[in-house]
């Protein structure tokens, strides 16, 4: 992340994470959005979380505060604190993923 620091056009364009739906995924979006926060997250939410995980959990962690996360996104990182459970992004169907892509790119 320190390499986007310096990035300061980034600030002017619309920015889109995603990452794992996991501890991690949301450590890394807290920190982008605490040089970058109108950054915005995609497919990591509650519903895309509970629609695909298929069990897996996570590696080891330290728990962190991360109040860049918006309230939505904070209460999928608190259960994933207490359950260490994963949603690796590759594990999402190609077809969800271009239209959730889709819908987000019409809304603008």
């Amino acid at each position: 992340m320190s390499l986007l620091t310096g990035a300061e056009w980034l600030g002017e364009k619309s920015l889109f994470y995603w990452g794992d739906s996991d501890v991690h995924g949301f450590q890394i979006l807290a920190q982008l959005r605490s040089h970058f926060p109108t950054a915005q997250s995609l497919l990591m939410d509650e519903a895309t979380f509970a629609r695909y995980h298929g069990g897996a959990t996570g590696g080891s962690f330290t728990q962190q505060i991360l109040p860049d996360l918006t309230a939505a996104e904070q209460q999928l990182y608190q259960l994933l604190l207490e359950t260490n459970a994963r949603l690796e992004q590759e594990k999402l169907p190609l077809r969800y993923v271009t239209a959730t892509v889709q819908r987000t790119a019409a809304n603008g």
